[in-house]
């Protein structure tokens, strides 16, 4: 439910019911804490991701992902982006990145639209651009993430120039 709050687009009700699930004395799973990680970042909740940080800790939660068998969802990469993109927090969202290359979701959709998004937010329409000259397959979402992200930057003829390279399949 938490996960699928914030997916919905509605943090602060995600954030509500990880507090009452932890009230309740109910344990959070990795995938719940990516989750309210990502709410926090969508609020702006920075003292709270603090206090969630430390429940990850003290429930052992912060092994490197690559030593273990846990193996996150590209959902869990989504959020994390999110999160990054909302406090323009490019250093952890490049680290992000390489965890996404490293598991081979470099190129999935879902992870593929928030790390454009992230580097967008950040400043950095290089690595965006090649984010999506990485993508397998590109469709109308993808196309309009790169289009909207060089004219929300300002760079109107550069979207221009991409608008027009757009199929007329779409």
């Amino acid at each position: 439910m938490i996960a699928a709050y914030m997916q919905g687009g509605c943090p602060e009700k995600a954030l509500s019911l990880f507090s009452d699930m932890n009230r309740s004395g109910l344990y959070a799973s990795e995938v719940t804490f990516a989750s309210v990680l990502g709410s926090c970042g969508a609020v702006l909740a920075l003292c709270l991701s603090r206090l969630v940080h430390g429940l990850i800790v003290k429930y052992g939660f912060v092994a490197n992902i690559s030593q273990t068998t846990v193996r996150p969802f590209n959902f869990t990469f989504c959020n994390a982006l999110n999160a990054c993109s909302s406090i323009f927090a490019q250093k952890e969202g490049k680290q992000i990145h390489g965890v996404a290359i490293e598991m081979g979701l470099e190129d999935d959709e879902v992870v593929s639209r928030p790390l454009m998004d992230m580097y967008f937010m950040c400043g950095k329409l290089e690595n965006a651009h090649r984010v999506f000259e990485q993508l397998g397959s590109k469709d109308l979402i993808s196309w309009t993430s790169i289009v909207s992200g060089y004219a929300t930057s300002g760079k109107t003829r550069e979207a221009k120039e991409l608008f027009d390279q757009m199929p007329d399949t779409m």
